[in-house]
C-alpha cells in the first residue's frame, strides 16, 4: 500500500515505484500531461481500426483486445475527469495545464 501523505507521489518515491530498474532521462516535455492522455487514447483508437496485414491487433487473443478496449476507454475517462478537475479551478492558470484546442 501506498502512503496517503501527498508528498509521497512527487520526487524519487514515485520515480522509484514506476521506474524502479529503468534510468530515466530528465528532459522537458514539449506536450501536457492532459494531452500525452488525449493522444495516447486516440493513437488507440488508429491501433484497433487498422486493418488487414497491418494490424496485429485482429491477431490477438480475445482477453488481450479486451484489456486493450479497457485501457483505451479508461485513459479516455481520466483524460476527461483530470481535464474537469483542471477546468474546476484547482490551479491557478488553467490553460497551462490543458491541451491547446485546435
Amino acid at each position: 500500500l501506498l502512503p496517503v501523505d501527498k508528498n509521497y507521489f512527487f520526487g524519487n518515491q514515485l520515480r522509484s515505484v514506476i521506474y524502479h530498474d529503468m534510468e530515466t532521462p530528465k528532459k522537458r516535455w514539449r506536450l501536457t500531461w492532459a494531452e500525452h492522455c488525449r493522444t495516447l487514447a486516440q493513437h488507440g483508437h488508429r491501433f484497433v481500426a487498422q486493418g488487414g496485414g497491418i494490424n496485429h491487433y485482429s491477431k490477438m487473443p480475445i482477453e488481450l483486445m479486451a484489456a486493450t478496449n479497457e485501457l483505451i476507454s479508461s485513459l479516455e475517462r481520466y483524460s476527461k475527469n483530470y481535464e474537469a478537475w483542471i477546468k474546476s479551478g484547482a490551479v491557478k492558470n488553467p490553460d497551462k495545464f490543458l491541451p491547446s484546442e485546435p
